[in-house]
């Protein structure tokens, strides 16, 4: 999904219900999540607990990923600096006095991921239960909720425990939010109202993201184990950070420190519908290719899934050959990548060179010394081209420009967890326990 809500119709009569203002995003100047969360295994059911100390990381270099391992037990900071997670055990984890289950959840056009956490005290939690559930089996997101809620009593009661309602949840939503209550999704059918919920399910705490906003709380929980390091700089700590997503549209935030609340807060941005500003001549062309069809050339319009499309049309026109067989996003990428296509190649080469510009110009006009992340499903999936053309890590450092030593110093990242939204909504929803 990885990109803005693209909704345009108007929601006055949402903001009138809540009496709030509108945002495409999150609340303001008090928000963080915690600083490292593990990405969850891939099991339906998860009931373990864990033991151990924590592993001993390194710095990764260029290039470098760590081999994953698969840990149920998380445990996390609640002032931003990272820590690992120890290694779990098979053993049941015992529900102690202070007990409490939070919710997260990831919601598409496609499907609702959902996923319950048992936190013990703040800064360590358990993974009990996950299950995605098809969005066109459910008429409604509160009926795929109560869905999962009952699934998660027979889990939880299978294991001879007590189900607890939920202290909080989280919802993370391509769509217009309303004051982290209310989204009218985009692409379904489907409203999400954190009132609704309480009302419903009876839950003490329920809030709606923005999914962006989300994906930018995913990025204080991503561990080292799922990143890829395309240039290797040294993150300063509260320094500024960005996580730009190139995915079906193409989304941006930044996070900056918010010293009263010692961590940091997440901005959302709608940068990606400002001017594509075009370097060297064949994006030149491409920009006024796109200017003829759509009177003007966003930031987005070339670089998504859809961008990717607009490329592939434009090589083809320039080259005389728009009697080619046209192809979507995915049969681009698929033909890059198995060599089996030139222009198809040269597409994707010419994507991820602007996304590494625009990852560039974020470093400067954020100043983002904390490190410039790249979230979204597509970028990981064209690692290998990546890695062998180099474009878009020389795109980023943009050696010809009087500022590169400033780019130098800012670490560029992607991020190949997709699991990232899930990450933030969970971290959104643990903070609401103890903040």
């Amino acid at each position: 999904q990885g990109g803005h809500a693209r909704n345009r119709e108007p929601i006055h009569a949402m903001a009138r219900t809540l009496k709030g203002k509108v945002q495409v995003g999150g609340r303001r100047g008090n928000e963080d999540a915690f600083s490292s969360q593990r990405r969850a295994a891939p099991l339906v059911s998860i009931a373990s607990g864990c033991s151990g100390s924590a592993a001993r990381t390194s710095k990764p270099r260029m290039g470098q990923r760590r081999p994953t391992q698969q840990r149920d037990q998380v445990s996390v900071s609640l002032m931003g600096a990272t820590t690992s997670p120890r290694g779990a055990t098979t053993t049941a984890r015992a529900q102690g006095e202070n007990c409490q289950y939070i919710v997260a959840g990831d919601i598409g056009g496609t499907n609702a991921r959902f996923q319950l956490w048992q936190v013990d005290k703040p800064g360590q939690r358990t993974l009990v239960f996950r299950k995605k559930y098809p969005t066109a089996s459910f008429p409604t997101f509160i009926e795929a909720l109560l869905e999962f809620e009952n699934d998660c009593k027979l889990e939880v009661r299978g294991g001879g425990r007590e189900y607890l309602k939920p202290s909080a949840a989280a919802f993370a939503a391509a769509g217009v939010v309303v004051e982290n209550k209310f989204c009218k999704m985009t692409n379904l059918d489907w409203i999400i109202n954190s009132e609704e919920v309480q009302q419903r399910l009876g839950w003490k705490r329920a809030s709606v993201l923005n999914d962006f906003e989300a994906v930018g709380y995913g990025v204080l929980a991503v561990e080292e184990a799922d990143q890829h390091v395309i240039h290797p700089a040294k993150a300063i700590p509260k320094e500024p950070k960005v996580v730009l997503g190139p995915g079906t549209g193409f989304g941006q935030a930044q996070l900056f420190w918010n010293a009263k609340h010692g961590n940091y807060t997440v901005m959302p941005s709608e940068g990606a519908h400002g001017d594509f500003g075009p370097r060297g001549e064949k994006q030149r062309g491409l920009s006024e290719f796109i200017e003829r069809q759509k009177g003007y050339c966003e930031l987005e319009h070339v670089c998504c899934g859809p961008g990717l499309e607009n490329i592939y049309d434009y090589l083809l026109s320039s080259k005389g050959e728009e009697g080619k067989d046209r192809m979507v996003a995915q049969g681009i990428s698929e033909a890059a990548l198995s060599g089996s296509d030139e222009d198809a190649h040269e597409a994707v080469v010419m994507l991820l060179s602007i996304l590494g510009q625009e990852a560039g110009n974020w470093a400067l006009r954020s100043l983002a010394r904390g490190g410039v992340y790249i979230a979204g499903g597509i970028t990981p999936k064209l690692l290998p081209i990546l890695q062998s053309t180099g474009c878009l890590h020389e795109a980023f450092l943009h050696r010809q420009s009087r500022f590169s030593q400033v780019i130098e110093s800012v670490p560029l990242v992607l991020i190949t967890n997709d699991d990232i939204g899930l990450s933030g909504s969970c971290l959104y929803a643990e903070r609401a326990l103890f903040y």
